[in-house]
Protein backbone atom coordinates (compact mmCIF):
# COMPACT_ATOMS: atom_id res chain seq x y z
CA UNK A 1 0.00 0.00 0.00
CA UNK A 2 1.49 3.53 -0.63
CA UNK A 3 0.66 6.45 0.86
CA UNK A 4 0.32 9.82 -0.10
CA UNK A 5 1.72 13.21 1.81
CA UNK A 6 -0.66 15.87 1.19
CA UNK A 7 -1.59 18.99 3.01
CA UNK A 8 -5.17 19.92 4.02
CA UNK A 9 -7.33 22.08 1.64
CA UNK A 10 -8.00 25.37 3.61
CA UNK A 11 -9.39 28.93 2.61
CA UNK A 12 -7.28 30.71 0.17
CA UNK A 13 -5.24 33.85 0.94
CA UNK A 14 -4.58 36.70 -0.75
CA UNK A 15 -1.62 37.21 -2.30
CA UNK A 16 0.98 39.31 -0.31
CA UNK A 17 1.66 42.98 -2.07
CA UNK A 18 4.40 43.59 0.42
CA UNK A 19 7.85 44.30 -0.83
CA UNK A 20 10.89 42.59 0.93
CA UNK A 21 11.91 45.34 2.66
CA UNK A 22 9.09 45.80 4.31
CA UNK A 23 9.23 42.56 5.76
CA UNK A 24 11.10 41.30 9.06
CA UNK A 25 12.81 37.99 8.54
CA UNK A 26 11.37 35.53 10.80
CA UNK A 27 13.06 31.73 11.30
CA UNK A 28 11.17 28.25 11.06
CA UNK A 29 11.27 27.97 14.45
CA UNK A 30 9.06 31.21 14.90
CA UNK A 31 6.36 29.71 12.62
CA UNK A 32 3.15 28.79 13.93
CA UNK A 33 0.63 26.22 13.32
CA UNK A 34 -2.70 27.55 11.33
CA UNK A 35 -1.37 30.84 10.93
CA UNK A 36 -0.42 33.23 8.20
CA UNK A 37 2.49 35.40 9.19
CA UNK A 38 1.50 39.07 7.97
CA UNK A 39 5.06 41.00 8.04
CA UNK A 40 7.22 38.80 7.86
CA UNK A 41 9.71 36.82 5.73
CA UNK A 42 11.29 33.40 5.81
CA UNK A 43 14.53 32.91 4.38
CA UNK A 44 15.07 29.20 3.46
CA UNK A 45 17.57 26.84 1.57
CA UNK A 46 16.26 23.52 -0.52
CA UNK A 47 18.66 20.63 0.14
CA UNK A 48 17.29 17.71 -1.72
CA UNK A 49 15.50 17.33 -5.09
CA UNK A 50 12.60 18.26 -5.52
CA UNK A 51 9.22 16.64 -6.55
CA UNK A 52 5.56 17.27 -8.06
CA UNK A 53 2.34 15.68 -6.37
CA UNK A 54 -0.57 18.02 -6.32
CA UNK A 55 1.71 20.85 -5.54
CA UNK A 56 5.66 21.57 -5.81
CA UNK A 57 7.75 19.96 -3.21
CA UNK A 58 10.89 20.16 -1.05
CA UNK A 59 13.29 20.20 1.68
CA UNK A 60 14.03 23.15 3.48
CA UNK A 61 16.31 24.67 6.15
CA UNK A 62 17.07 28.08 7.55
CA UNK A 63 20.12 29.47 8.44
CA UNK A 64 20.07 27.63 12.08
CA UNK A 65 19.74 24.27 10.29
CA UNK A 66 16.09 23.98 11.48
CA UNK A 67 14.37 21.88 8.42
CA UNK A 68 10.86 21.53 7.62
CA UNK A 69 8.60 21.36 4.05
CA UNK A 70 7.49 22.84 1.28
CA UNK A 71 4.69 22.92 -0.79
CA UNK A 72 4.25 24.95 -3.76
CA UNK A 73 0.72 25.13 -5.42
CA UNK A 74 -0.92 27.19 -8.36
CA UNK A 75 2.39 26.85 -10.15
CA UNK A 76 2.19 26.27 -13.81
CA UNK A 77 2.30 22.07 -13.97
CA UNK A 78 3.86 22.16 -17.00
CA UNK A 79 7.08 23.14 -15.31
CA UNK A 80 9.60 20.71 -14.26
CA UNK A 81 10.07 20.74 -10.56
CA UNK A 82 13.73 21.26 -10.50
CA UNK A 83 13.02 24.36 -12.62
CA UNK A 84 10.90 25.70 -9.45
CA UNK A 85 12.13 24.36 -6.48
CA UNK A 86 15.92 24.11 -7.47
CA UNK A 87 18.02 22.46 -5.23
CA UNK A 88 20.42 24.85 -3.30
CA UNK A 89 18.57 27.41 -3.93
CA UNK A 90 17.61 30.48 -1.82
CA UNK A 91 14.23 31.53 -1.49
CA UNK A 92 12.28 34.31 0.80
CA UNK A 93 8.95 33.62 1.51
CA UNK A 94 7.33 36.45 2.06
CA UNK A 95 3.72 36.39 4.96
CA UNK A 96 4.28 32.54 5.09
CA UNK A 97 1.62 30.47 6.34
CA UNK A 98 2.04 27.31 8.78
CA UNK A 99 -0.22 24.35 7.85
CA UNK A 100 -0.58 20.75 9.57
CA UNK A 101 -0.47 17.66 6.65
CA UNK A 102 -2.77 14.71 6.16
CA UNK A 103 0.40 12.45 7.72
CA UNK A 104 0.28 13.98 11.20
CA UNK A 105 3.52 16.47 10.22
CA UNK A 106 3.56 20.14 9.50
CA UNK A 107 4.15 22.11 5.73
CA UNK A 108 5.26 25.23 4.54
CA UNK A 109 2.36 26.19 1.88
CA UNK A 110 2.66 28.86 -0.46
CA UNK A 111 -0.35 29.19 -2.41
CA UNK A 112 0.73 32.11 -4.81
CA UNK A 113 3.68 31.18 -6.56
CA UNK A 114 4.35 35.79 -6.41
CA UNK A 115 5.11 34.81 -2.65
CA UNK A 116 8.05 32.85 -3.29
CA UNK A 117 11.02 34.95 -4.54
CA UNK A 118 14.21 33.61 -5.85
CA UNK A 119 17.35 35.33 -4.26
CA UNK A 120 20.13 36.01 -6.53
CA UNK A 121 23.61 35.78 -5.50
CA UNK A 122 24.25 39.14 -3.65
CA UNK A 123 21.01 39.80 -2.43
CA UNK A 124 21.23 41.57 1.02
CA UNK A 125 18.85 39.17 2.32
CA UNK A 126 20.94 35.77 2.26
CA UNK A 127 22.73 35.00 5.41
CA UNK A 128 26.31 35.69 5.18
CA UNK A 129 27.11 32.22 5.76
CA UNK A 130 25.22 30.55 2.61
CA UNK A 131 26.88 33.89 0.70
CA UNK A 132 30.26 32.55 1.10
CA UNK A 133 29.32 28.58 0.79
CA UNK A 134 28.05 30.07 -2.15
CA UNK A 135 31.05 31.06 -3.99
CA UNK A 136 33.23 28.19 -2.28
CA UNK A 137 30.30 25.78 -4.19
CA UNK A 138 30.07 27.88 -7.28
CA UNK A 139 32.91 28.34 -10.30
CA UNK A 140 35.76 29.95 -8.33
CA UNK A 141 36.99 33.27 -9.63
CA UNK A 142 40.49 31.78 -10.17
CA UNK A 143 38.16 29.69 -12.67
CA UNK A 144 36.57 32.55 -14.26
CA UNK A 145 40.06 34.21 -14.84
CA UNK A 146 41.19 31.24 -16.55
CA UNK A 147 38.52 30.74 -18.87
CA UNK A 148 38.61 35.06 -19.37
CA UNK A 149 42.43 34.48 -20.47
CA UNK A 150 41.29 31.87 -23.22
CA UNK A 151 38.79 34.10 -24.44
CA UNK A 152 41.35 36.92 -24.66
CA UNK A 153 43.73 34.65 -26.18
CA UNK A 154 41.14 33.68 -28.93
CA UNK A 155 40.26 37.86 -29.67
CA UNK A 156 37.13 36.73 -28.13
CA UNK A 157 37.20 40.09 -26.31
CA UNK A 158 33.03 40.38 -24.95
CA UNK A 159 33.58 36.64 -23.68
CA UNK A 160 36.79 37.64 -22.04
CA UNK A 161 35.01 40.92 -19.98
CA UNK A 162 32.03 38.73 -19.26
CA UNK A 163 33.96 36.18 -17.84
CA UNK A 164 36.67 38.71 -15.85
CA UNK A 165 33.40 40.11 -14.56
CA UNK A 166 31.81 36.80 -12.88
CA UNK A 167 35.57 36.32 -11.97
CA UNK A 168 35.18 39.84 -10.09
CA UNK A 169 31.71 39.22 -8.17
CA UNK A 170 33.05 35.65 -7.28
CA UNK A 171 36.09 37.00 -5.58
CA UNK A 172 34.83 39.86 -3.95
CA UNK A 173 37.06 41.40 -1.39
CA UNK A 174 38.28 38.41 -0.01
CA UNK A 175 41.37 37.90 -2.20
CA UNK A 176 42.78 41.24 -2.67
CA UNK A 177 45.90 39.68 -5.54
CA UNK A 178 43.20 37.95 -7.59
CA UNK A 179 41.32 41.00 -7.65
CA UNK A 180 43.86 43.27 -9.25
CA UNK A 181 44.78 40.68 -11.68
CA UNK A 182 41.19 40.22 -13.06
CA UNK A 183 40.06 43.97 -13.21
CA UNK A 184 43.97 44.44 -14.96
CA UNK A 185 43.24 41.68 -17.50
CA UNK A 186 39.44 42.77 -18.22
CA UNK A 187 41.26 46.57 -18.51
CA UNK A 188 42.90 44.78 -21.66
CA UNK A 189 40.03 43.01 -23.21
CA UNK A 190 37.96 46.31 -22.59
CA UNK A 191 40.63 48.04 -24.82
CA UNK A 192 40.57 45.43 -27.44
CA UNK A 193 36.63 46.62 -27.17
CA UNK A 194 37.45 49.83 -27.85
CA UNK A 195 36.12 51.09 -24.40
CA UNK A 196 38.59 53.14 -23.30
CA UNK A 197 37.03 54.48 -20.17
CA UNK A 198 36.66 51.58 -18.50
CA UNK A 199 39.85 50.17 -19.74
CA UNK A 200 41.61 53.23 -17.63
CA UNK A 201 39.00 52.90 -14.82
CA UNK A 202 39.58 49.09 -14.79
CA UNK A 203 43.60 49.15 -14.30
CA UNK A 204 43.69 52.48 -12.28
CA UNK A 205 41.39 49.85 -9.75
CA UNK A 206 44.29 47.07 -10.32
CA UNK A 207 47.71 48.91 -9.01
CA UNK A 208 48.70 47.13 -6.06
CA UNK A 209 50.69 48.22 -3.47
CA UNK A 210 54.92 47.90 -3.50
CA UNK A 211 54.37 45.18 -1.02
CA UNK A 212 52.68 42.63 -3.05
CA UNK A 213 54.29 39.46 -4.84
CA UNK A 214 55.30 40.64 -8.26
CA UNK A 215 53.79 44.17 -7.81
CA UNK A 216 56.75 45.55 -10.28
CA UNK A 217 55.58 43.20 -12.94
CA UNK A 218 52.08 43.88 -12.50
CA UNK A 219 52.20 47.59 -12.36
CA UNK A 220 54.16 47.58 -15.28
CA UNK A 221 51.16 46.08 -17.14
CA UNK A 222 48.82 48.42 -15.53
CA UNK A 223 50.64 51.57 -16.19
CA UNK A 224 50.93 50.60 -19.55
CA UNK A 225 46.80 50.03 -19.97
CA UNK A 226 46.47 53.23 -17.79
CA UNK A 227 48.84 55.15 -20.63
CA UNK A 228 47.16 53.36 -23.99
CA UNK A 229 43.58 54.05 -22.37
CA UNK A 230 44.63 57.63 -21.64
CA UNK A 231 45.57 58.32 -25.06
CA UNK A 232 43.13 56.74 -26.81
CA UNK A 233 40.82 59.20 -25.05
CA UNK A 234 42.99 62.07 -25.67
CA UNK A 235 44.72 62.92 -22.30
CA UNK A 236 48.03 63.35 -23.20
CA UNK A 237 49.40 63.84 -19.99
CA UNK A 238 48.13 61.25 -18.15
CA UNK A 239 49.37 58.91 -20.54
CA UNK A 240 52.92 60.77 -20.34
CA UNK A 241 52.58 60.53 -16.44
CA UNK A 242 51.48 56.38 -16.50
CA UNK A 243 54.00 55.56 -19.59
CA UNK A 244 57.08 57.79 -17.69
CA UNK A 245 55.78 55.57 -14.31
CA UNK A 246 56.03 52.15 -16.10
CA UNK A 247 59.78 53.29 -17.52
CA UNK A 248 60.88 54.02 -14.49
CA UNK A 249 59.82 50.27 -13.28
CA UNK A 250 61.06 49.26 -16.86
CA UNK A 251 63.64 52.28 -18.33
CA UNK A 252 64.34 49.75 -21.27
CA UNK A 253 61.37 49.08 -22.86
CA UNK A 254 61.24 50.15 -26.53
CA UNK A 255 57.23 49.80 -26.22
CA UNK A 256 56.76 52.52 -23.45
CA UNK A 257 59.84 54.73 -25.08
CA UNK A 258 58.21 54.92 -28.56
CA UNK A 259 54.48 54.93 -26.72
CA UNK A 260 55.67 58.09 -24.91
CA UNK A 261 56.99 60.52 -27.53
CA UNK A 262 53.79 59.70 -29.05
CA UNK A 263 52.25 61.77 -26.04
CA UNK A 264 54.41 64.57 -27.04
CA UNK A 265 53.57 67.24 -29.77
CA UNK A 266 56.15 67.24 -32.72
CA UNK A 267 57.94 70.78 -33.54
CA UNK A 268 54.53 71.39 -35.72
CA UNK A 269 52.79 71.43 -32.99
CA UNK A 270 50.74 68.07 -33.11
CA UNK A 271 50.28 65.11 -31.36
CA UNK A 272 52.42 62.09 -32.98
Amino acid sequence: MNYLKQSFMSIAYPPSTSTLTELVPIDISMLRLETHHHGKVLIIRSFVDPIHVQAFQTAVEDESGAVDRLALYNEDPAMTPVKVLPKGAIFAIKEPYYKGSADGGYTIRVDHPSDLIVLQPGHHLIPLAWALQAVDLAKSALKWKEDGNTAYLEKDYFGAVDNYTRGIEACGDHDVTLRCDLLRNRAAANLGLARYESAFNDAESAIVPESSPNSVQNNIKTHGRLGRAAYALGDWNSADAHYAQALLLKPDDLDFLTARKCCRPSEGGEFR
